[in-house]
């Protein structure tokens, strides 16, 4: 069986590597400040006392760790997508000059 080539560390750049980096200590910095506002012991404390009005709470928080989720995977993708093209393109075989023949 015939194995595409893969991606490896190389084909980032220092740079690239960076902003992975970056992206991924705002975004654990971003859910450690969520997790310890709303649950400081590792147990969710909500701050409203109906049960209806939880049930919103609890949704701006799930809404809020999705966007980051969500803009944490976006960034990513930049990066990779970024990295697999320099990849793809170096992979791709030269076409042939004016000199060759068919």
């Amino acid at each position: 069986m015939h194995r595409l080539p893969s991606l490896t560390t190389d084909d980032y750049t220092p740079e690239e590597r960076q902003e992975f980096r970056v992206l991924m200590d705002a975004a654990a910095a971003q859910w450690a400040a969520t997790v310890k506002r709303s649950a400081p012991d590792g147990i969710w404390v909500p701050t409203r006392a109906d049960f209806l009005d939880q049930l919103g709470e609890a949704d701006e928080l799930v809404d809020a760790l999705y966007r980051s989720l969500g803009a944490l995977r976006k960034g990513i993708g930049a990066i990779d997508s970024t990295a697999r093209r320099r990849f793809l393109d170096r992979a791709r075989p030269a076409p042939p000059g004016p000199d060759s023949t068919p």
